[in-house]
């Protein structure tokens, strides 16, 4: 079966505020994924000291854990004290995200080669909204209410998702971890993604899949977000 991508120049409406808010409480307070898209499996806070199974997302979980506690009694990790080496192990699965107007988006700083090699393209120095309205709209809410949701809680959040039939992997893990500054404020996220599932596109798909993704291509501005 051949998969087309959707059309580049339609139009996706941006999301609200208080969508973004409302399904962000959501996850916090009840813990449910079905106003997030049938495309959304799972999204959790993970359990202090939780372990798990995909070896970067325990790598970060295990990182987090080992950086929560610091002298001066902070929520967790100071952004300006992630170490790149300490993460080499898995750089090339981690994103690293400034976050902005009150975790409601975020820009990526950091996009891993293994994670743009797999997703198809480099976002870093785009917006979730940028990405997601041009890419991923069935999973525009669940991006944004999942960093606005760590935002406001300050714990680690993993969630598991399928993709669009269009794009080469049909599913992804991640755990985002906060980041803080001075004044315990989340102002980074730290991110490990991997992929679970690949589909097994013919050589047109592929092809079809790059130029989806490459076209019309926003300038990385924009935070896609109507007040």
């Amino acid at each position: 079966m051949q998969m087309i991508p959707p059309d580049p120049t339609e139009r996706v409406p941006v999301l609200g505020e208080a969508d973004i808010r409302a399904a962000a409480r959501t996850i916090v307070e009840a813990g449910r994924v079905d106003h997030l898209g049938d495309l959304v499996e799972e999204v959790r806070f993970a359990d202090d000291g939780e372990r798990f199974d995909v070896p970067a997302l325990d790598f970060l979980a295990d990182y987090w854990e080992r950086h929560r506690t610091r002298p001066d009694g902070g929520r967790g990790p100071l952004a300006r004290d992630v170490d790149a080496l300490a993460l080499r192990s898995i750089l090339g699965s981690v994103l690293l995200l400034d976050a902005l107007d009150d975790g409601l988006d975020a820009r990526y700083r950091v996009y891993g080669t293994h994670v743009a090699d797999r997703a198809g393209r480099d976002w870093t120095g785009f917006t979730v909204a940028d990405m997601t309205q041009r890419v991923l709209p069935p999973l525009s809410l669940f991006f944004r209410a999942s960093y606005k949701a760590v935002h406001n809680v300050g714990r680690p959040l993993f969630t598991r998702h399928r993709a669009p039939e269009w794009l080469l992997i049909a599913r992804w893990e991640r755990l985002v971890v906060p980041l803080f500054d001075e004044t315990g404020a989340c102002c980074r996220f730290l991110v490990a993604i991997v992929p679970c599932d690949q589909r097994d596109f013919t050589a047109e798909q592929q092809e079809a899949m790059q130029r989806r993704l490459y076209s019309a291509a926003p300038a990385p501005a924009g935070d896609g977000t109507e007040r």
